[in-house]
């Protein structure tokens, strides 16, 4: 089939069929056309939409048009024979003839940026554009009929989402395996608990089990992260790191680069810097020069994001935080990974021991946003235990209100699953005390088991 052919049977789509028509009009651009007379056919289809309110019918626009190229063009349209082709093979073809025109305008929008030399300046939007175009679909779904899909309900109840492992079995159990695809997971303490600690450990513990990792720190340094990541691996204090002699670092160093089967990029931004469209581009960069695609996200952390959105002067900064964590969540689904990041709590929620989601410092309408929250509390004796309390305080994956002992190793950097005896499991908040934890803790020193302990 011809191009000339092909444009007349998708044109005459417009006038005979309704439900073709629903499909493309959302798409449709004149200059995905070659022929003049078809861009001007088009151009004087979506003017009369537009003026009318609704489709013009083949006479209707024969009626209007003045030229008589165009007039004979639109007349051939409507005598093109379509007996050879079914309207639905047309339709589906026609998904491609878009993408690869659109992908062709974008070809040459490429074309000019280089010799204007404006490639680092709009570069970017074109990637974007160009991401747009191979995704494009026509969108065929209009609902879920209920009563006529019994299949595709089926598959949902007994489907399982891709999820990432914290690494703490205790803390699995409570949000259903794991940190799952298109979410967001908020951890939410006191300023200095060690929030970037425990983000930290829980990096290293998805790393562990062969997953790409992602880190943003807005607030520490790339060198000041990656000797949390480096002590926690190779199993040496953090403080004892600038003692090490360098043919020790370099060949701990060279075991991990051929034990390891991912990755784990560290990436910084000044504070008050980054917002997801920076995050977005990053994402793609990474894909592009180092062909690395996370399984999963940490930005360390939500609370010194901005926003892509600009807000007039003297905006509330409730509204602000949560449209980050709006943007955030977003990405989330946009990536098809889970994020994680931290909140602080406000006054009411320093040095206590019970904190709920009237503690978050700033805005409670990120509450309504994230998919997990975790509360993260430490007393005096729990702290010299080596234990944090999480509590399930968001968990759109369980139950909510649970809580569960965490190990965390200063020198190490490491956070872990703690078991007694007979092994343990996580329980309501009402029931376990901070003894308990503690006494746990005692009974066992259980720590995680290690992918890399062979690395002396």
């Amino acid at each position: 089939m011809n191009t000339e052919t092909y444009e007349k049977l998708f044109i005459r789509l417009l006038f005979t069929n309704d439900e073709a028509r629903a499909k493309i009009y959302p798409f449709l651009v004149p200059t995905i056309f070659e022929s003049f007379e078809h861009q001007q056919i088009i151009q004087d289809f979506m003017k009369f939409k537009q003026d009318r309110d609704k489709y013009p019918t083949f006479s209707e626009l024969q009626l209007l048009c003045k030229n008589s190229e165009v007039h004979k063009a639109l007349k051939d349209v409507m005598d093109v024979d379509t007996s050879e082709y079914d309207d639905e093979f047309v339709l589906d073809v026609s998904e491609d003839f878009i993408k690869g025109q659109l992908f062709w305008a974008n070809i040459v929008k490429g074309k000019e940026l280089l010799t204007n030399n404006e490639v680092s300046e709009k570069g970017p939007e074109l990637l974007d554009n160009l991401r747009d175009v191979l995704a494009f679909s026509y969108d065929t779904e209009i609902g879920l009929d209920f009563l006529n899909s019994s299949e595709r309900i089926y598959e949902n109840l007994t489907s399982v989402d891709n999820v990432v492992p914290t690494g703490i079995d205790n803390l699995d159990r409570l949000i259903k395996g794991g940190l799952h695809e298109k979410s967001l997971t908020l951890l939410m303490a006191e300023t200095n608990m060690g929030k970037t600690l425990i983000q930290c450990g829980l990096a290293v513990n998805c790393l562990l089990q062969n997953k790409n990792v992602l880190y943003v720190t807005l607030e520490m340094s790339e060198d000041k992260i990656s000797e949390r990541i480096l002590a926690n691996l190779i199993d040496v204090d953090i403080n004892e790191l600038p003692m090490m002699k360098k043919e020790n670092f370099m060949n701990k160093m060279e075991k991990l680069s051929t034990t390891m089967k991912s990755n784990f990029i560290i990436k910084e931004f000044p504070t008050k810097s980054a917002n997801t469209n920076r995050i977005r581009n990053l994402l793609k960069e990474l894909e592009i020069k180092k062909k690395f695609v996370p399984d999963i996200v940490f930005v360390d952390y939500m609370g010194i994001m901005t926003t892509n959105q600009k807000f007039a002067s003297g905006s509330n900064s409730n509204t602000e935080l949560k449209t980050i964590s709006e943007e955030l969540r977003g990405l989330a689904v946009e990536t098809g990974v889970p994020f994680i990041s931290a909140v602080q709590t406000n006054r009411g929620g320093f040095a206590s021991s019970e904190i709920d989601l009237t503690d978050i410092a700033d805005s409670i309408g990120t509450t309504a946003t994230a998919d997990v929250i975790i509360g993260i509390t430490q007393t005096d004796e729990l702290r010299a235990s080596g234990l944090y309390n999480f509590i399930i305080l968001k968990n759109r994956y369980g139950i909510n209100k649970m809580r569960t002992p965490v190990g965390v190793d200063y020198p190490k950097m490491r956070v872990f699953n703690v078991e007694d005896d007979e092994g343990s499991s996580p329980t309501p908040e009402s029931t376990r005390t901070v003894d308990d934890a503690a006494v746990m803790l005692n009974h066992s020193g259980s720590r995680r088991r290690r992918n890399v302990s062979d690395i002396e």
